[in-house]
């Protein structure tokens, strides 16, 4: 058998070795075919969901911002509300003061009353009568009030003949209350110092339940304060938080609109050295155990197995690197540029399998 019909055996082997990879090939990629159909159409599916969710939170802001225009208005009504309380509170603040210092005036006229009461207990007989009133005012304010009131009623019963103006009736009116004034003041000191005291006590216990129930008034006022505040601050931070979750919508909608599914196809070299590492570990490195061109086709078929991957990161070059890793003793390492082709730079993997087969004639067989 000659050399020729030997070679032509071998390259028939390796044609069949080819043809098997080829077979591997499509049944890999008809796998891979299905599987990216698969993949399609669950990102469709995903598509899908996605537009309904879009639609979804358009609807939800819609409601959210009817709900924002609710809490304005209740905030308002609630912020003028504040205001009137507030007004109201104003007042009722006053009126404690007011209160507060017509009671310690009365305490103070109690105390003095009973220290005179005391001096008199002291200084007098317990039967002895108090003073009696000026007679001579007295009479005197009797005689001026029935003299002005009969002047008045000749008017009132003859108006042409009496000798009295408008003017004058109105004077003596104001005469005869000025006169009404003075003997009621002189009836009011002339009475018992127990009565006074009595009267005097009367009027502060008026003033202490006043001042009570203003400052019960008062204090519920703040409690209502308080808790109309603690609702306002509420519904703001409802507010706010309705705003912040439309806008956390708008955002997820406007990712969704203008940022494209990632595509799960998409491989990296990564993918490409997942996919080649298992065979290049089963393929023995190369010292020239076999001619160039048969361990050769083992590596392209190698690399042809990441084909499908479409990474383009996995160039000419890149495959010439996984060819140059599988080089060990006498053909390591491989140099940039092939001597035996003119030094050309040794970046694809035809040029890799040209310096293969210079070594392995200069190696192996000796020119």
């Amino acid at each position: 058998m000659d050399l020729a019909h030997i070679e032509t055996l071998e390259t028939n082997k390796v044609l069949r070795d080819e043809l098997n990879s080829e077979v591997n090939i499509n049944i890999l990629n008809e796998k891979k075919i299905r599987k990216y159909l698969y993949e399609l159409e669950q990102c469709n599916k995903t598509i899908s969901f996605q537009d309904s969710t879009i639609i979804a939170q358009e609807s939800e802001i819609q409601e959210l911002k009817s709900r924002i225009l609710n809490l304005k208005k209740r905030l308002r009504i609630a912020l003028e509300d504040v205001k009137k309380k507030e007004s109201y509170i104003l007042y009722l603040e006053q009126e404690l003061i007011n209160l507060e210092d017509e009671i310690n005036r009365l305490k103070t006229r109690i105390q003095e009353i009973c220290s005179h009461r005391n001096i008199l207990e002291d200084n007098t007989d317990m039967t002895q009568r108090p003073p009696q009133p000026p007679a001579i005012e007295i009479r005197q304010n009797y005689e001026d009030i029935q003299k002005h009131l009969g002047d008045v009623r000749l008017y009132f019963q003859n108006r042409i003949q009496v000798p009295f103006s408008r003017d004058a009736i109105l004077k003596k009116l104001g005469l005869i209350s000025t006169s009404a004034n003075r003997l009621q003041e002189i009836a009011q000191n002339n009475q018992p110092i127990d009565q006074r005291i009595t009267q005097l006590q009367n009027q502060y216990d008026t003033s202490q339940g006043i001042l009570n129930l203003t400052r019960t008034a008062f204090t519920n006022k703040q409690q209502e304060r308080r808790r109309i505040f603690a609702k306002y601050t509420k519904w703001k931070n409802r507010e706010k938080n309705s705003w912040q979750t439309i806008i956390n919508l708008h955002q997820q909608i406007f990712v969704l609109q203008n940022n494209p599914l990632p595509n799960p196809n998409m491989a990296a070299i990564q993918d490409v050295m997942q996919t080649i590492s298992p065979r290049l570990a089963i393929l023995p490195d190369y010292d020239g155990q076999e001619p160039p061109h048969t361990y050769y086709a083992k590596l392209r078929a190698i690399n042809e197995t990441a084909r499908p991957l479409s990474v383009a990161a996995f160039n000419d070059a890149e495959r010439a690197n996984v060819m140059k890793s599988k080089m060990t003793g006498r053909f390591f390492p491989v140099p940039a540029q092939n001597p035996y082709n003119a030094n050309a730079n040794i970046v694809t993997e035809a040029e890799v399998y040209n310096w293969m087969q210079g070594k392995y004639r200069e190696t192996m067989i000796g020119n």
